[in-house]
């Protein structure tokens, strides 16, 4: 995973190849049990306009992240 961001659009990208079918990344990036299954065992998201975000991971060989937003 190469992140990057621009502070001044308040944009992140990443990209990241997954080798699994599409179905499965979807099936795990839909629920928060999938998401904490696969990426983070403390997700936090509140699944309302404007709800909050905080994830941490440990990404192996790149090093722990905490990835946050949200919020009015």
């Amino acid at each position: 995973m190469i992140p990057t961001h621009v502070a001044e659009k308040l944009e992140i990208h990443s990209e990241i190849e997954i080798n699994a079918p599409p179905e499965k990344v979807w099936t795990k990036l839909a629920s928060l049990e999938g998401m904490n299954e696969w990426f983070s065992k403390k997700l936090i998201f509140e699944f309302v306009e404007g709800g909050q975000f905080r994830m941490e991971v440990n990404i192996p060989e790149d090093g722990e992240y905490t990835f946050f937003g949200g919020g009015s």
